[in-house]
């Protein structure tokens, strides 16, 4: 089973073997709620295809794979992991990048930081009242 780009809080990866042979014949297909987008991606393709979500980095993310995945990659050729790049990295304002920097600085927080992950969807939700445990 194909793994989601970014690991998302309410992904229905697991749930697919039973959730996609209930999709009706459609030649639309809009998710609405991408998040790690696992249907999206695991699902057979349809004529139009769209991906929404409101979280702005992440719809970036899928963008930059889709149109420059090879610049994307070679982002972290070189990439360290440890507490000093992660706090660079979170600390960076993303206006300040350009698109593909800016996808792969989402996409190594995300991997790196559960808290972030629980901040973001709560912070969207529930007008930012949750105070989330820091576990990075």
């Amino acid at each position: 089973m194909a793994t989601p780009i970014v690991p998302w809080i309410g992904g229905k990866r697991r749930l697919a073997d039973h959730l996609i042979p209930r999709f009706p014949k459609h030649e639309c297909y809009v998710e609405v709620f991408a998040g790690g987008a696992a249907l999206y991606f695991l699902r057979p393709p349809a004529a139009v295809e769209v991906i929404n979500d409101i979280n702005g980095d992440l719809i970036n993310l899928y963008r930059v794979v889709q149109h420059h995945l090879e610049e994307f990659v070679r982002q972290f050729k070189w990439a360290l992991t440890s507490r000093q790049v992660f706090k660079w990295l979170q600390e960076t304002v993303p206006e300040t990048l350009t698109d593909i920097q800016r996808a792969a600085r989402f996409y190594y927080l995300q991997h790196n930081c559960f808290e972030l992950r629980s901040r973001v969807v709560y912070e969207q939700f529930d007008g930012g009242r949750f105070q989330a445990a820091n576990f990075c």
